[in-house]
């Protein structure tokens, strides 16, 4: 993914690696915390040195709950640069819940991004799903309707990453699916080491570089600081990242990136509001003077 004003080094003008950190840890989630413990946010300055090391963006998706309990550690992301989009508001809701539910989660998510004054522009759902939310037309359209651009809910372990690249939902809805290994899935075996999850996730970078694909991966600050205290496993991410001259970006970015190119696309198939048919409407612009 070549942005504008970046440069990448890369095998191909299409590549991009986006962490995504969902911040799970916060009062009411109890099994959680009894199982990966309370280091989430003792966890971020590492993880924030990291991409100030590696130039990289990273993106966080928030509960709403957790947002109201740890501003100031929202702010000190917020204020390095990186994107916080939502992850619903309790944990207890999925997208593929009933509406009315899906409903109530999203208000009250909106509510505390509005009251800590956090702009967003998509979703990380929570619990992720082997289809996404490709048959929930009603949650599509209660997106769209909402402002939210894109979405993260594909994820299926062990998947082709080929598979598993961003889509349009609809015509303003983009769906930016996950890899297939995630830290939690990956350290549900307790004595799993750091260095087998950098292995698999390092494999899926390389093959995106060499085909052209995005690799967005789906991480957990409290996870991680259970498990990978060291923080060996984004270390060798952003590092590797920058050997290969892939891009670190959010999902926004990714967004705005597959929406120029779909524009593009358009253009040059003459689906254009100023395609030769409109110029032949308007003769008087065709024999406008282009120069000054």
């Amino acid at each position: 993914m070549c942005l504008v004003g970046e440069e990448t080094s890369g095998m191909g003008n299409s590549s991009a690696l986006c962490l995504r950190f969902d911040l799970d840890t916060f009062s009411s989630r109890h099994a959680y915390t009894d199982d990966v413990g309370w280091g989430a946010y003792a966890y971020l300055p590492r993880l924030l040195r990291l991409a100030q090391v590696g130039g990289a963006r990273y993106q966080f998706c928030a509960c709403g709950q957790g947002l109201r309990e740890y501003p100031l550690e929202i702010e000190a992301i917020r204020a390095e640069g990186h994107a916080i989009d939502s992850h619903l508001y309790s944990h207890r809701v999925t997208l593929l819940d009933e509406l009315a539910r899906v409903v109530e989660e999203l208000l009250l998510t909106e509510l505390s991004f509005r009251d800590q004054r956090v702009p967003w522009t998509g979703l990380g759902a929570t619990g992720m799903y082997a289809n996404g939310i490709d048959a929930c037309g009603e949650v599509q359209g209660l997106l769209v309707e909402r402002g939210y651009q894109w979405c993260s809910t594909r994820y299926v372990k062990d998947s082709d990453i080929a598979d598993m690249q961003p889509y349009w939902l609809d015509e303003h809805l983009l769906e930016i699916p996950c890899v297939g290994m995630s830290d939690r899935n990956y350290f549900y075996d307790r004595q799993a080491p750091p260095s087998g999850l950098i292995e698999i996730l390092v494999r899926y970078l390389q093959e995106s570089v060499a085909k052209d694909l995005v690799c967005a991966i789906c991480l957990h600050p409290g996870v991680l600081a259970r498990f990978d205290p060291d923080c060996d496993v984004v270390a060798a991410l952003v590092e590797r990242a920058g050997e290969f001259g892939v891009p670190l970006v959010t999902m926004d970015q990714i967004c705005q990136w597959r929406t120029a190119r779909r524009e593009v696309e358009r253009f040059e198939a003459g689906q254009r509001p100023f395609g030769p048919a409109c110029w032949q409407d308007c003769p008087e612009i065709g024999k406008a003077p282009l120069g000054p």
